[in-house]
């Protein structure tokens, strides 16, 4: 019998405990966290949470044994997901995973490959911000003004067009025109894996077709 799968509820309130509110989504936690990065953020995280530090932090003992064991019990849930593949309630199958995610599924590429190659796709592709500029939508003091708000507000779950928008900067219309051209300047995460030389394209091809196989099967 397989393990339990873990709520996305109480996986969100783990991840906002071991990373900080709204910072990790549980959608995009096997994506952006290695188990080399949690346990990093952890130990940090234990740090400031110590009890030993109730004196220095002006907190009564008991309050930061009670974090501290709400800390412990968050990156266990959080580790059994990033390091155990536990499945959580309401993921995907592997027909819907995207592509990098598919071929972790299916033993192709390591985790920590996948999210080398998030990170590369996403240094490939403009920012929302520098294309309304480019389009003539926003200044370039607007665009400050847009992150600097955000990161006040800490929405930092947020995506830049959506606060944007929320706050005056871009009309929907707008916001389209640039999430549309930022689609069209995408590079495939395919090509990753090329240039790293990890599979030629034609192997990359016939893993996209093994994938679409799964998701009208």
């Amino acid at each position: 019998m397989g393990e339990a799968k873990i709520s996305r509820e109480e996986l969100k309130v783990a991840c906002d405990l071991v990373f900080g509110v709204g910072i990790i989504a549980p959608d995009e936690l096997r994506c952006k966290v290695t188990p080399v990065v949690l346990k990093a953020i952890y130990r940090r995280r234990v740090r400031e949470v110590h009890p030993d530090r109730a004196s220095a932090l002006g907190v009564s003992s008991a309050t930061l044994h009670e974090l501290f064991r709400k800390m412990q019990s968050a990156f266990e849930l959080v580790q059994r997901v990033v390091v155990e593949g536990v499945a959580v309630s309401g993921d995907p199958t592997p027909a819907r995973f995207r592509f990098a995610e598919f071929l972790v599924r299916t033993g192709r590429i390591s985790r920590d490959t996948m999210v080398e190659a998030v990170r590369w796709q996403r240094r490939q592709r403009p920012s929302v911000g520098r294309l309304a500029v480019e389009a003539g939508f926003m200044t370039d003091d607007q665009v400050w003004e847009v992150l600097h708000e955000r990161r006040k507000s800490h929405a930092f779950a947020e995506r830049f067009v959506e606060f944007a928008c929320k706050r005056g900067y871009l009309s929907q219309m707008q916001a389209s025109a640039v999430v549309a051209k930022q689609e069209r300047m995408h590079r495939r995460i395919g090509e990753y894996f090329i240039e790293q030389r990890l599979f030629d394209a034609d192997t990359i091809a016939a893993f996209a077709v093994e994938q679409t196989r799964f998701a009208s099967a």
